[in-house]
This record gives structure tokens, C-alpha cells and sequence, in this order.
């Protein structure tokens, strides 16, 4: 077993001590082993919702538990090996420790160093809403450069001058499947360019201004944290990084990180979960008990896989953009990409989501680059091969699809409403949130028959009754833009949130709110449960880990 002394664990950050119990014998008594311990700050007092990770270095899956008010967590059982453990917690410095698994139930005591400001890799999306410098420009940059990823990646990197901003902007915008409540143009892009030059140049010191203001205010505490929830996240294999695009070169010689730019995750009946990597071109099979990962590569050049599901005979499906249904058969290995048929002006589709249906009939919606276009959603059907298409109004932008008793329902991000449609009469239906430009993403039917769905652009909890054709929303007293949601068998509705880089756990009956702290920089866009009732998905797009979360069974 591997030990250290105490001292072996000080570093300028973050002291570590390791109290090992050995339950009598020195032979591991079994495969697994449990870590359970403390976290204190620098006067001794319990640290509430710290983030604990355990790294299985061999497997690359780190498991996260998240500290009880009195500052203490325990692990689930971990597999022996070596480990890294890790402590997150916002306003204090991290650190690491290696320790060695060997059977033998092991505690783990941490003391965090207050940090004097919060860095910028600790600042969230909330952070960011609340304390940017109001001032033209501001919404823009929330909405555009917050609609992919979290608004810390623009703020980690040095300052730039307007004609890097510019340029930047201009690639970004090139590369995204523009999806939000507002149809930005090229023109509308310019406040933001010049906020942030004003506010993040080449000499600028914002981000610093930023981690005072944040320290200064404290904890949020908006709302109770929970720490009955395990979080997992498995590696994915990363390409090598690369030079940056010329037109989005800030002059100075950096390389692009390699990313997979992994998006939507779907486990299937037989112990894998199934991925989507939008900018590595490439479909990911996990195998949930080794960790292991095969990637399937597409083989149209320039098609970018996005949403992913798995049919009950096991096929896997996916939406690629452009113009393309994809198909594997995990029997025979064998990727199949099925070509959508242009629109009707000849513009080729934007495929987004994608579900299978109770008669085996595949559905994706469809958008084009920039939402400019009259969106739709198609059927295809894998015996005779055929698309069917059908048509939203003009301005309707889909998103999120799910099947349930027989009728297919959406979200129409753009302008902000559901729908469904009967494919048996050819019936459709579409209902306006109560709340404009509520953005709507995703949706969940809960076990009574209810439709869930988080308003992005919001930050409210919707709920339809299909029955009586009503709506109800629930504030959320905080910027949070929900995305993702699940309901689960308890009656929860648990939302992902792009702001807080945390899970939202909802009651209906006592519209009690709870939220569960997640690694920084976890954006979840769509889960998926497996048969254990685990959450799937992918936990962030620079991350890019697939991840799961389900509640503690001790």
C-alpha cells in the first residue's frame, strides 16, 4: 500500500493528511476500496459543497462526490489501483494527491488555502452575467459566445486587439449551427467585438477586477447544495493540438488545443455508451466497465456527427451536419451515412436531434447554418428506406425531439414553443411558452403523463399537461440557462445548467430546489438514462468526458 507521511502532502496551496484504516490484516481483503475523509479551510471549518474527485489513473474514469455540511464525503466503492484525488472548490486554491487502492478502506482529511481572488478558471457563467461591466455589448457576448461553451474560455486566454476579436468572431461564427432565441447577423456580432476589446485588449486586467468582485460578494448561496449525488466522467481520446486557422491568429504563435469537441452521449442495453465528437469527425463507443474507448470515424469529409440514440434492436443512430443520418450496427462494426434530401430550394439541412420511435422509425429535426431558413423535421424509415418531411412556420427554429404514446413532440428553440405532431393523421400542433423567447431545448415526460423542459433563455422550469393543454413555469431566482433535463423515478426533474456548471434537482410537489455542484466547466446539452436509471451524457465541450450521475446508495 502506498503511504506518505504528513508532511509529504503540504504544497503553497493545499495541505493533505492521510489517516489509513487497515481493518486488521495487511492482505487487501477485497477489489474494491472506499475513501472517505473531510474538507476544512485554513481556520478548521468545514467546507460545504466542495467537489472530491477520485482519478482511477489507469482507467481514466474519476468518480466525484461532493462534501455534506460538515464538510465531510465518502466515496463509493472505488477499484483498486492508483488514484489521484482531487479538491474543487470556488475562491480556493486545488490541489492533488496520489494514493494507492488497495482493499483496505482509506480516509482522506484536506485543509483548502483561501485564495485572495477567484482565478478566471473558476469563474462561471452566473459569475459572468453578474459581474461583467454593463455596457453595450454585454447581451452579445452572453448570447453568442455563451451559446457553445462557457464564457470563461474567451477570459482564460490573453487580451486581444478589435482586429483579433474580429477575426476570431468571424471563425466561430463560420463553424456554429446558430440555435438561440435571436437571429444575430453579421452586423450584430460588432457590439460584441468591441465590448470585449474594450474590456479584454491586449493589456487589460478584467478578469482580475472580476475574481475580486466575486470574492468580495462571498458564497451565492442562492439555494441548498446536495451531496447525495456520484459523478463520473471517462476520458476521451484527444487529437493532437494544432495550429490556429490563420483569419483567427492573435499574432502570437499559439497552437489550437486538440479537442474531440464530444456533444451528446446515449448508453445502449449492453454496457456502452454511445457518443457524438463534433469537431473530431468521429462516433465513440464507451465501454462503461474498462473505461475503454473505440471510436468509429465518419466517412463523408466535413460532416460534423451531433445528436446520437439507440434504438431497441441496439442500432445506433446520429444526426450529422450537413445532410446526413447515420447508422451503426455494433454486431458488425459497420457505418452507414444515409444522405438527407435537400430542402426545397435546394439548400442542403442542418440535422440536429435524432430519436427512434415506437414503430422503429428514426426522426431528426433539421435547421439550416444560421436558422435563416424555414426549419423541419423528417422520418425515415430503415425497411423502406424513404424520408418524410414536414414543415414549421417560417422563423421556427427545432431543437430537442422525443417520442411518447404514439406522437412525436418538439422544442422550437426559436421563437420559444413545444409541439407535436400525429404521424398517423399528419395532425400538428404547436404551443407558445407563456414567456417569450423562453428557448426551449429540450424535453422530458415525466411518469404522470407531464412534459418538462428547461427555458434557456429564461432561466424558468416549464411544465405542459397534455390533457388540459395548459403550461406552468417556475422561476429559478438566479441566471442559470437550463438545457439538459431528465425525470427520474422518483418524481425529481433534474435540469443541467449552462450558467452554473451544476445539476438542478426540482420537486414539483414542494418546488424545493437543490443544487449539486459539478466539475467547473461542465455544460450537459442532453441526458439520457440507462436501465439502472444512471444520467448520460457529455459533461462539457473542453472537457470532453462522457459522464454520468445518479444518487448515492449509501
Amino acid at each position: 500500500m502506498h503511504k506518505q507521511g504528513p508532511s509529504s502532502f503540504m504544497t503553497a496551496g493545499l495541505l493533505f493528511w492521510a489517516a489509513f484504516a487497515l481493518a486488521g490484516c495487511a492482505e487487501p481483503q477485497s477489489e474494491t476500496s472506499i475513501v472517505s475523509g473531510s474538507v476544512k479551510d485554513d481556520t478548521d471549518a468545514p467546507v460545504h459543497g466542495a467537489v472530491v474527485g477520485a482519478r482511477n489513473l489507469e482507467m481514466g474514469v474519476t468518480t466525484f462526490v461532493i462534501t455534506n455540511p460538515e464538510g465531510e464525503f465518502q466515496t463509493p466503492p472505488l477499484r483498486n489501483g492508483s488514484y489521484q484525488i482531487s479538491v474543487e472548490r470556488q475562491g480556493y486554491r486545488s490541489d492533488t494527491l496520489d494514493l494507492d487502492l488497495d482493499g483496505s478502506p482509506q480516509a482522506v482529511h484536506v485543509k483548502l488555502e483561501p485564495l485572495s481572488i477567484v482565478p478566471v478558471s473558476q469563474i462561471t457563467n452566473v459569475d459572468f452575467n453578474r459581474y461583467l461591466p454593463e455596457d453595450s455589448g454585454k447581451r452579445a457576448v452572453i448570447r453568442i459566445c455563451g451559446q457553445c461553451h462557457s464564457l470563461r474560455n474567451p477570459f482564460l486566454e490573453e487580451g486581444r486587439t478589435r482586429d483579433e476579436w474580429a477575426a476570431l468572431a468571424e471563425r466561430m461564427m463560420a463553424g456554429v449551427v446558430w440555435s438561440g432565441p435571436d437571429n444575430f447577423t453579421e452586423l450584430d456580432t460588432q457590439p460584441m467585438v468591441d465590448y470585449l476589446a474594450k474590456y479584454h485588449g491586449p493589456e487589460n486586467t478584467l478578469s482580475e477586477e472580476l475574481g475580486e468582485k466575486i470574492k468580495m460578494a462571498g458564497n451565492r448561496g442562492d439555494f441548498p447544495i446536495g451531496h447525495n449525488l456520484i459523478f463520473r466522467e471517462y476520458d476521451i481520446p484527444q487529437p493532437p493540438p494544432g495550429p490556429l486557422d490563420t483569419s483567427a491568429q492573435h499574432g502570437r504563435g499559439r497552437m489550437r488545443r486538440g479537442t474531440s469537441g464530444s456533444h451528446t452521449a446515449a448508453p445502449d442495453q449492453s454496457g456502452n455508451v454511445w457518443f457524438t465528437e463534433v469537431d473530431g469527425k468521429k462516433i465513440g463507443q464507451l465501454q462503461i466497465s474498462t473505461g475503454k474507448v473505440k471510436e468509429y470515424p465518419l466517412k463523408t469529409p466535413g460532416v460534423a456527427p451531433h445528436g446520437i440514440t439507440v434504438g431497441p434492436d441496439g442500432i445506433v443512430w446520429f444526426a450529422g451536419y450537413p445532410s446526413v443520418l447515420g447508422r451503426i450496427d455494433p454486431k458488425t462494426g459497420t457505418l452507414e451515412e444515409i444522405p438527407v434530401p435537400d430542402m426545397d430550394n435546394g439548400s442542403p439541412t442542418m440535422p440536429h436531434s435524432v430519436i427512434v420511435a415506437e414503430d422503429g422509425k428514426v426522426w431528426l429535426t433539421e435547421s439550416d447554418r444560421m436558422g435563416q431558413e424555414r426549419g423541419s423535421f423528417s422520418s425515415y424509415d430503415p425497411v423502406s428506406g424513404e424520408f418524410t418531411r414536414y414543415l414549421f412556420e417560417k422563423g421556427d427554429s427545432p431543437y430537442g425531439i422525443i417520442a411518447h404514446e404514439g406522437l412525436i413532440w418538439f422544442a422550437l428553440i426559436r421563437p420559444g414553443k413545444i409541439g407535436f405532431l400525429n404521424p398517423q393523421t399528419g395532425e400538428m400542433k404547436t404551443f407558445s411558452t407563456p414567456t417569450p423567447n423562453s428557448a426551449v431545448r429540450r424535453l422530458r415526460f415525466d411518469a404522470k403523463g407531464r412534459l418538462w423542459f428547461g427555458e434557456w433563455g429564461t432561466d424558468k422550469i416549464g411544465m405542459f399537461d397534455p390533457v388540459t393543454q395548459q403550461f406552468t413555469e417556475y422561476d429559478l431566482p438566479f441566471p442559470s440557462s437550463p438545457y439538459g433535463i431528465y425525470t427520474d423515478s422518483n418524481g425529481y426533474v433534474w435540469l443541467a445548467t449552462h450558467a452554473r456548471d451544476s445539476f438542478i434537482r426540482f420537486d414539483p410537489e414542494t418546488q424545493e430546489i437543490v443544487e449539486y455542484p459539478l466539475p467547473l466547466g461542465s455544460i450537459i446539452r442532453d441526458i439520457w438514462p440507462d436501465q439502472e436509471g444512471r444520467m448520460w451524457f457529455i459533461s462539457g465541450w473542453l472537457r470532453d468526458k462522457v459522464g454520468s450521475a445518479e444518487i448515492a446508495g449509501y
